[in-house]
Parts: structure tokens; C-alpha cells; sequence
């Protein structure tokens, strides 16, 4: 027979246990309803990641997105077609248009932007006036330079584009981000705002958690400049086998442009590019003036580039990507 005081302990352990767990779906609950009117950026990754991210069969690409899906995230609507890919679906038969495909992270993707808005349909519009042009944008959430080659041959090829543009980022040589054994944990908003608030908190208080000391830190790795070099030369290859124009353009990171701290990473990869016979434009020099860094960002906890962000970088490339396109009477 138990003893009547341990029962009453387990009892008291229980009903703790349980006023717990109601606690917590409780602040679950009402953190959703909060969160389904204000947009804080790690819970929209969060909803990315279970809403329109699913796992690749390719381990060299690890995830894409979900094709023929829509879905709000940071407040704007995101439709993906048969490919996965942000925008209509483009028929794999060739026009008498020119055809381009975008490779890219999220910033190509057009994070928290109208597609409209996006440097890709701008650029879209504006190549069409000179001859009707069709871009392919392949920009996927939490890629690299690796990655993207890999999309591109998986899915990008069979579209025959007359010029491959990757608009490339310092964050491109980070790892391959493979899925967590804890990702389950990622359907829950409290859990996603506790791990948001320790790497803000982190930051303050440790100089070595600032953005700078990231980046600075991917570049430390040689592994991940050594294998988005080799993605680069390999997607190189690729597009001299099938007559493909290739191009780069570098995209610089949105937090102090005035005062730049990655010119010199930025300029060791542009010399990497015009050494092997690859076209570079580094948008950084057009952007210096830019003393209010936040006016481009999508909002203040989130750096990805906004609307104006994106007319300028469509302004700024326009004439780099038209170049060997078209013909001076602007034929093919």
C-alpha cells in the first residue's frame, strides 16, 4: 500500500504539471493571435519554414519551396508556381523571347516585397521595352552559392535561358543549412520568440554575436569561400556547354553602407570572378551614400531589402544585365 503522503506529492507534481502545460498554450494561443496582426521577422521565418519549405531529395540543395503554393508572409502574399519558383510558371518551350533565370537567396526572392514590387518584374518590364524579355526568378529563402548551382541544373536548365544572373551576398558562402533534430520545436511561436530574444540579448552583450563578427567569421572558414568558388567555376562550365551567358552581381549587406566593413571579402570574390572570365557588378559603390541604412530595409528587425531597396538595385543593374543581350537596335 503507498504511502498516503507520496501520493498526495504525486498528485501535487500533477496538477503543477498540468497548470504548466495550460500556461503554456495559453501564451501560445494568445502569442499566434498577437503575431497574426504584428509582424516580427523570426516568427514570419518560422511560418516560412512550415507553410512553404519542404526537403529537396538532393541533399546538395537540402530544401524548396512548395511548388504551386501561396502564402502571406511579412505581410505580403507569395505565390510559388510548378518549379517552386516566386511568379507565374514560364513554359519550358522556348518563344521568340529572351529568357533569363535569376539565382539567388531571399534577397532575390523579394522577402517582404510585392512580386510587382520586386527588382525582378521591374527589370522584367524594362527589358521587355528594348525586346520582349522573360525572367525566371529562382531565388529561394536560406541558400547559397552551392545551392544554387544545384537548383539551377535540377530545375533551371531545362528552361534554356539565353543568360544566368546570380545576384550574390556575403552570406552566400555560409554552410548548407541542413533541417534541425529539433525542428519540431519550430511550430511554436513562444518557442521561436525565447530564441529570438537570447540572440538579441546575446548581441548586446557579446561583441563576438554582432552581424559583423558573422560575417567576418564565414570568411575566416575557408571551406565555405572554397566551395562557393567551386559552385561558381561549376556553374561556369555549365553555361559555356549550353551557350549560356553568365553573370554576377553583388548585392552588399543593408547595415552600414556608408562606413562599408566586407569591401575587402567583396573585392577578394569580384577579383575571383573577373579572374575566370565571369561578368561582376558590385552594387555596393552606388549605394554608399546611403546614410539611413533602415530606410531600406523591410522593417527595423528585419535588413532584407524593401521596395526602394529593390527600384534601386533594378535602376542600378539594368544596363549591366541588357549588355550582350541585344543588339543596338535592340534585336536579338
Amino acid at each position: 500500500m503507498q504511502d498516503p503522503k507520496s501520493i498526495s506529492f504525486l498528485r501535487q507534481c500533477a496538477e503543477i504539471t498540468i497548470v504548466i502545460i495550460l500556461s503554456l498554450l495559453i501564451v501560445e494561443i494568445c502569442l499566434r493571435v498577437y503575431f497574426s496582426y504584428h509582424l516580427v521577422y523570426d516568427i514570419e521565418m518560422e511560418k516560412y519554414s512550415i507553410a512553404l519549405k519542404q526537403d529537396s531529395p538532393n541533399s546538395l540543395i537540402d530544401h524548396v519551396s512548395k511548388p504551386n503554393t501561396s502564402v502571406k508572409l511579412m505581410g505580403v502574399w507569395v505565390h510559388t508556381n510548378a518549379d517552386g519558383f516566386r511568379g507565374k510558371d514560364c513554359p519550358i518551350t522556348r518563344t521568340s523571347k529572351k529568357r533569363i533565370i535569376f539565382l539567388g537567396n531571399s534577397f532575390l526572392l523579394g522577402w517582404g516585397v510585392k512580386e510587382e514590387d520586386t527588382f525582378h518584374d521591374i527589370l522584367e518590364k524594362d527589358l521587355s521595352q528594348i525586346y520582349p524579355t522573360e525572367i525566371i526568378n529562382a531565388g529561394m529563402v536560406n541558400y547559397n552559392t552551392e545551392q544554387e548551382t544545384y537548383l539551377f541544373i535540377e530545375k533551371g536548365l531545362k528552361y534554356h535561358p539565353d543568360k544566368v544572373v546570380v545576384f550574390w551576398a556575403a552570406n552566400d558562402i555560409r554552410p548548407t543549412q541542413h533541417k534541425s533534430k529539433w525542428w519540431i520545436l519550430e511550430y511554436s511561436e513562444l518557442v521561436t520568440l525565447c530564441w529570438s530574444f537570447s540572440h538579441i540579448i546575446a548581441e548586446h552583450v557579446d561583441p563576438s554575436q554582432s552581424y559583423q563578427s558573422y560575417y567576418a567569421d564565414l570568411f575566416k572558414d575557408q571551406r565555405g569561400v572554397a566551395h562557393a568558388k567551386e559552385a561558381f567555376l561549376l556553374l561556369k562550365n555549365i553555361c559555356q556547354k549550353h551557350n549560356i551567358a553568365l553573370q554576377v552581381v553583388i548585392i552588399p549587406d543593408l547595415h552600414n553602407l556608408a562606413n562599408y566593413a566586407f569591401k575587402k571579402e567583396q573585392k577578394m570574390f569580384e577579383d575571383f570572378f573577373k579572374s575566370n572570365g565571369i561578368e561582376v557588378l558590385d552594387l555596393t559603390p552606388f549605394l554608399s551614400n546611403w546614410k539611413d541604412p533602415v530606410a531600406l530595409w523591410v522593417s527595423l528587425d528585419d535588413p532584407h531589402p524593401n521596395k526602394t531597396a529593390h527600384q534601386l538595385f533594378a535602376r542600378y543593374t539594368v544596363d549591366f544585365i541588357k549588355k550582350g543581350l541585344y543588339d543596338r537596335r535592340g534585336q536579338p
